[in-house]
């Protein structure tokens, strides 16, 4: 799996041969940017389609998100509720999480960017 970041700065891998580790790489400065070690296999991979923020899921009922500034989780309060796939809104301002049975809307508010966040401290 390969996908480009909404402004081509950045890319996401994943390797079929590592299934919980999702690679994300700054083309721009040429170095490896972060690491993201999941317990469970990452299903699926979806850049933000306004802002540089990834979102990704394992079959899990958390939601994951990395930014330049970290990364973080979200649990999804609705029972047995499981992530098995996700889709942006064009605005990037909503998410479609999809069970095996059900869905729900996520609103996900943009986090600003400050260095209380930033992961290179």
């Amino acid at each position: 799996f390969l996908s480009w970041s909404n402004d081509s700065q950045y890319i996401c891998t994943r390797n079929d041969s590592m299934p919980t580790v999702l690679w994300v790489w700054n083309i721009r400065q040429l170095e490896l940017t972060a690491i993201l070690v999941q317990k469970d296999p990452i299903r699926v991979v979806a850049w933000d389609p306004t802002c540089t923020r990834l979102v990704f899921c394992t079959g899990s009922t958390h939601l994951y998100m990395w930014t330049p500034s970290g990364a973080f989780c979200v649990h999804v309060p609705l029972p047995q509720f499981s992530i098995t796939d996700l889709k942006w809104n064009s605005d990037g301002s909503c998410l479609l999480l999809k069970d095996k049975d059900t869905f729900c809307c996520a609103a996900v508010p943009l986090l600003p960017e400050s260095s209380e966040y930033s992961s290179d401290e």
